[in-house]
């Protein structure tokens, strides 16, 4: 079965073979998924952002650096967020 989208206004979008939902843990989507979709606390988090490129990284690449698997950095060219603008970057650690 395909799934299909129903907007605030009541308008069908799709059908699609796939929908992902990336807005986070607390998605308002969520509560159609039941108890064991709930979110939870973790002991961890990240930082994460969205800047102008600058110069000094390869376009097309990722660039991390790790302390064993619990702490790392990068930097991760995502592109323009449209037509003629300038070129991004997301710096996480």
């Amino acid at each position: 079965e395909r799934a299909t989208l129903v907007c605030g206004n009541g308008k069908r979008l799709g059908p699609f073979d796939l929908i992902v939902d990336a807005s986070g843990a607390r998605s308002q989507l969520r509560h159609y998924l039941g108890d064991a979709a709930m979110p939870r606390p973790l002991a961890y988090g990240a930082f994460w952002a969205s800047l102008a490129w600058r110069d000094g990284f390869d376009r097309s690449a990722l660039l991390q650096r790790y302390d064993k698997a619990s702490i790392m950095i990068g930097v991760l060219p995502i592109g323009r967020p449209e037509p003629g603008a300038q070129d991004m970057a997301a710096f996480f650690w």
